[in-house]
């Protein structure tokens, strides 16, 4: 998984930003003919929430009702849209996961598929579809309107914090001495010295581990 962006001011505007995903851009589109690789999203609003909830989309598995289909993006149309669950707390349970999990949470206008990344057992399922997009002119289409992939969650948040980390230094030259970006800076550095520190624990565990279980049998003290 891949993410390019290209700033041209520190202001919150809309910037090109492409998404890729086993070499796929998932933002490449058709409208009224022409061919667009990128949409135009609201980088920083995108990044502070990318950064507000980078442990939900890394590490948060459970969807908050009844799984209604093979992945998350499909869950949530069979759930929250369908009306399925009216009888209980279901579609508020789904708004606070969906604003935690899916990129249009963060859309702030853009047109953009639903892209929703959750934890799946020890891999990161990242499913998109653009059956339904707020706004969008029929004449809009995207090139991989629908997927789904599980992939190492290493193979998900390096990408994501390189992206990051290149666009927020980008920016902070451009505007030095903006709070906003430099609070997401350190923000991100904090998470990312988390992440290695888990990824370091988890390795320690798993050659343990492999030690444990070549002991020879019956040995109790070796």
């Amino acid at each position: 998984m891949a993410a390019a962006a290209s700033p041209k001011t520190c202001r919150p505007l809309g910037e090109p930003f492409e998404l890729w995903v086993e070499g796929r851009n998932i933002c490449a589109q058709t409208e009224e003919g022409e061919s667009l690789t990128a949409v135009h999203w609201y980088l920083l609003p995108l990044f502070e929430w990318l950064v507000e909830n980078w442990d939900p989309l890394l590490h948060e598995e459970r969807l908050p009702i009844e799984v209604a289909g093979a992945t998350a993006v499909g869950s949530l149309r069979n759930t929250a849209y369908a009306a399925v669950d009216q009888h209980s707390t279901g579609a508020a349970g789904w708004q606070a996961w969906w604003s935690r999990h899916s990129l249009a949470a963060a859309r702030a206008g853009g047109l953009f598929l639903e892209v929703v990344l959750r934890r799946w057992r020890d891999q990161v399922e990242v499913s998109w579809d653009s059956l339904f997009i707020p706004g969008a002119p029929r004449t809009l289409a995207f090139s991989v309107p629908q997927g789904a992939v599980r992939l190492p969650p290493a193979e998900v948040a390096e990408p994501l914090a390189t992206v990051l980390r290149a666009v927020l230094a980008e920016l902070a030259a451009r505007c030095p001495g903006s709070a906003r970006i430099g609070q997401l800076q350190t923000t991100l550095a904090g998470l990312e010295g988390q992440d290695r520190s888990e990824r370091s624990l988890s390795s320690r565990m798993r050659r343990f581990g492999s030690r444990f279980s070549e002991r020879p049998p019956g040995c109790r003290a070796c």
